[in-house]
């Protein structure tokens, strides 16, 4: 019989009402600022690039920025080069264009995010409020508003998460591939998305060791090779595209080998007869190796850095844009960080302390944060809080699982999302570079590293 006293909502309504939401609360003012603000002078640079055909080298793969030119192609938003620095005017509206896939995939990520609730095993109820939280922070609002890739990356990822627990429950193989498909994409974004491959070959090896059996092992290893087989072939098919439409010599060539660059129209090594040019897929292994040593051999600093161990604190956020009296800042809602920091370390210590065994729910998002956040112990390159997302994204799931299993459920999460909706008024204008005078700004530096 089913308890007339618990509250009920409609899975479908709460996907609904989160979408609008995020709709709103995206698009919001959008376009604004009309100028380059932080690493669109980097990506706004590289699509650019699409529209020349010349060469260019980044440390990052090249999916995100090919979505990007793709959808803009049509609206020929003016060449974002070199020359041009933050805080300089757009020409005419076709930047907007360049930033609505962002924008769009930031509008996503807080309906993944409920659906990955739903998927869980929770009600509309958390799915709801787990989606609005999602939606009242600024930190992931700032970061998919711009030409950035962080928003493409973190909805490949965590959809490819939804799709994979939708073939746990359903068995479907439709879902398993979507997941490979997605994990891949999330890949193709950053190589941080390598922990959408990640957390599904794991949690498929942890029950292929439980069943100990030889068919469970030849079982991971079929959905093994599946998963990385799709991932890779979609990995490699965006690198593939990109050396199709970047035919020219162009600023990226000093980077490259004489052969790579004989493939190059224009480049002093076209007509070397001394040189033999590379196929596709030996420029593929070069570019990734390059993009590798680069990563690795990153020395430059920047104020707005900060070590990974700050992140869950956000001690340093960043300043993104800053004209006259307004500014974007890339600051979190802190009752949703701190929040979020706060229930990981008491459901950590509800097991070390009490040896409280965790379900499922609490032990995937638990693994998955970890995955996407202590990697960077090892990275040396500079670092900043915004590669601290992704690992964000699971702590706000299990602050959500956290409330959601307390008697008071509806009244613990209506204060928490009341609370996070106050800040997020409160940090608005540093999300949508809205006017400030200086002691409104001042009123929104809590510490001394908030400057």
């Amino acid at each position: 019989m089913r308890n007339p006293t618990k509250t009920r909502l409609q899975p479908t309504l709460a996907l609904v009402l989160v979408a609008l939401a995020s709709l709103v609360i995206h698009f919001w003012d959008f376009g604004h600022p009309a100028s380059l603000v932080f690493d669109e002078v980097h990506f706004g640079k590289f699509v650019s690039a699409y529209q020349t055909g010349e060469y260019y080298f980044d440390i990052h793969p090249p999916l995100g920025k090919l979505l990007i030119a793709a959808f803009a192609q049509p609206f020929h938003p003016a060449a974002i080069t070199t020359q041009l620095s933050i805080d300089t005017p757009f020409e005419g509206t076709g930047y907007l264009a360049l930033r609505f896939l962002p924008t769009l995939a930031g509008t996503l990520i807080p309906l993944v995010l409920a659906l990955i609730l739903l998927e869980l095993g929770l009600d509309g109820i958390a799915a709801l409020f787990g989606g609005l939280l999602a939606c009242l922070d600024t930190a992931l609002l700032v970061q998919t508003r711009s030409i950035f890739l962080d928003g493409f990356l973190l909805l490949f990822l965590l959809g490819s998460l939804a799709a994979y627990l939708r073939h746990r429950k359903t068995g479907s193989s439709i879902a398993l591939v979507g997941c490979a498909l997605l994990a891949g994409a999330a890949v193709s974004i950053k190589w941080t998305g390598l922990t959408a491959l990640a957390v599904p070959l794991v949690w498929e090896a942890a029950d292929a060791l439980k069943a100990r059996t030889a068919r469970g092992l030849g079982r991971w290893v079929l959905r093994a090779a599946l998963v990385v087989g799709t991932a890779l072939v979609l990995y490699f098919a965006s690198f593939a595209v990109h050396f199709a439409l970047l035919p020219k010599s162009g600023p990226g060539d000093a980077f490259m080998s004489p052969a790579f660059q004989k493939t190059l129209v224009g480049s002093p090594w076209q007509t070397n007869p001394q040189v033999e040019d590379e196929n596709v897929l030996q420029k593929f292994l070069e570019l990734n190796s390059r993009m590798y040593t680069s990563n690795r051999d990153l020395t430059a600093t920047h104020p707005y850095s900060s070590p990974w161990y700050t992140w869950p604190v956000e001690v340093r956020p960043i300043y993104y844009w800053n004209q006259a009296d307004s500014r974007i800042y890339l600051v979190g809602n802190p009752i949703l960080w701190w929040g979020s920091t706060l229930a990981v370390a008491v459901l950590a210590a509800l097991f070390f302390l009490q040896r409280r065994r965790h379900g499922p729910t609490t032990t995937l998002l638990f693994g998955a944060w970890a995955l996407n956040w202590l990697p960077f112990i090892f990275i040396g390159r500079v670092m900043f809080l915004y590669h601290y997302l992704a690992a964000f994204t699971f702590a706000l799931l299990l602050l959500v699982v956290l409330l959601a299993e307390t008697r008071r459920r509806i009244l613990w999460l209506t204060l928490v999302t009341v609370a996070a909706l106050g800040l997020f008024v409160w940090f608005a204008p540093l999300a949508y570079g809205w006017p400030l005078d200086p002691a409104a700004l001042k009123l929104r530096q809590w510490f001394p590293t908030w400057i």
